[in-house]
């Protein structure tokens, strides 16, 4: 195994590996949460974030990701991005400060207005950590990165929690998040060794531009592909409808939001590194598929299979509006693990405008379908049209692919065939035991028999796995471990 291919894989075990236990931690945050706090507070959190993240675009214009690209005066670059990101930082919580009237008065919702001003201190928080953490991630430092993540999000569950419970509302939520970016930032900067020395260069300042432009029409685009849904439900349905959405969408999209998400983060210095390489880009991109759907597959399988005993048990009755949504969604985040690494490899091979046309189209199709579907079938229209979108996503991706890097539709199926059949067979199991434990033992709807079914999943899935691939499973097993 090369030097690179280790410090990828040890990338990927951090990253994941702590992605999972964040994860973790989050769900059982949002449990708790959602326990004491209402659905209209979720929807005004999530209405809130629309904004916030629509001016979080702007907080780089692209210059970390063009840093990362970057292969000579590094030290250059980053003193050039440090200028430019801070700055960035400070004229976004100005631009956000003075709209958000106008931002409350476009949604109906007044309330949203001081919870927006108070979230915009996010920007200048977090651009001021985003020079060093483009840095460790581009030493392929991943370690830091994922820990630094990790205490952030320890910080989150503390202090909303803390403030939930002593009646804050979505004040809990806000105040979480506020200090879960102040300590990722501080912790960034404890970890990374690099301090900037104040020098501006305006020539590396244009070629970073030039990359980081597409970057960032990309991102713009990604956000509206990720975000019109939002809008469009906050407008028309209210923040209680889109409070029930923004649940059943995160728990459809776990995966793709949280784990696949982290492995661009490792992979996209990785396949910078080897831009040249078809072949080397190809064979990473396949193994990469593979082990996403290894993870994925069964999940959103399971989750589909039992959604709703596991929205009753979990977050209990009042949530109850989230099942249908999520029997539709889910579809979405599974057509998304194909997508998986797509852009990284994209921005590599210096074709980051690939991405910004590709997340075009999706805004497209929202523009055209959201509002008529919405209107003929509530919140499961905004549903429908999610999915369709993803799926037309993942076809044009396989085009693109085939183009860049000479890569054929049938390699990518054929190399998630084996997970797909282990999950085909665990979904039996899954639909058995259900049948065995309501009709044979009267067990059905108790947290005994969800628990049961659970490990029934997991047992069945991993023999199969082993049974089908053993090598694979074991190739999995050494990189958690041994990495």
């Amino acid at each position: 195994m090369d030097t690179l291919k280790q410090q990828t894989a040890r990338g990927v075990k951090w990253l994941v590996g702590a992605s999972f236990i964040e994860k973790t931690l989050s769900l059982g945050t949002t449990v708790i949460l959602a326990r004491i706090l209402s659905p209209s507070i979720f929807g005004l959190f999530a209405l809130a974030f629309v904004a916030i993240n629509g001016l979080n675009l702007f907080k780089s214009m692209g210059f970390d990701s063009a840093l990362i690209q970057r292969k000579d005066d590094i030290d250059k670059a980053a003193n050039t991005a440090f200028f430019i990101i801070p700055l960035l930082g400070c004229i976004l919580f100005l631009i956000l400060y003075i709209t958000t009237p106008f931002i409350g008065k476009f949604f109906n919702n007044h309330d949203v207005v001081p919870v927006l001003r108070a979230l915009g201190l996010i920007f200048i928080i977090n651009c001021i950590g985003l020079v060093p953490k483009a840095l460790l991630k581009k030493e392929m430092r991943f370690a830091k990165v994922a820990f630094s993540e990790l205490i952030g999000a320890l910080g989150f569950s503390v202090v909303a929690i803390f403030l939930a419970l002593g009646g804050y509302g979505v004040w809990s939520l806000v105040g979480g998040y506020l200090f879960k970016t102040l300590i990722l930032t501080c912790a960034i900067w404890y970890f990374s060794k690099w301090r900037p020395n104040w020098r501006f260069n305006i020539k590396i300042a244009r070629q970073m531009f030039h990359f980081g432009k597409f970057v960032f029409l990309g991102s713009l685009a990604f956000f509206l592909r990720m975000n019109l849904d939002k809008i469009f439900i906050g407008r028309l349905l209210g923040v209680a409808v889109l409070g029930i959405y923004a649940l059943a969408f995160n728990i459809s999209n776990i995966l793709v939001e949280y784990f696949s998400n982290k492995i661009d983060q490792v992979i996209f210095p990785a396949y910078s590194k080897k831009q040249n390489d078809d072949n080397a880009l190809k064979r990473s991109y396949l193994d990469i598929l593979k082990t996403v759907s290894f993870i994925a597959l069964p999940l959103t399988f399971c989750v589909y299979l039992l959604r709703t005993e596991l929205v009753q048990t979990i977050y209990g009755h009042k949530w109850i509006d989230v099942i249908p949504v999520i029997q539709i969604l889910i579809w979405s985040g599974l057509f998304r693990i194909f997508t998986t690494s797509a852009g990284a490899l994209f921005m590599a091979k210096g074709k980051p405008r690939y991405g910004f046309w590709l997340s075009s189209l999706q805004v497209l199709i929202f523009l055209i379908l959201i509002a008529p579907f919405s209107k003929l079938f509530g919140i499961k229209g905004v549903a429908i049209v999610v999915t369709l979108a993803a799926l037309i996503h993942v076809f044009l991706i396989m085009f693109l692919l085939k183009r860049l890097i000479s890569m054929r539709i049938t390699e990518m199926f054929l190399r998630i065939k084996v997970p797909f059949l282990a999950t085909l067979m665990m979904s039996f199991v899954v639909l058995l035991a259900r049948f065995l434990l309501a009709n044979i033992f009267l067990t059905k709807g108790t947290n005994t028999s969800l628990l049961i079914i659970l490990l029934s999943a997991l047992a069945s899935y991993i023999f199969f796995m082993v049974k089908f691939d053993r090598q694979f499973v074991m190739k999995i097993k050494t990189m958690l471990i041994g990495a």
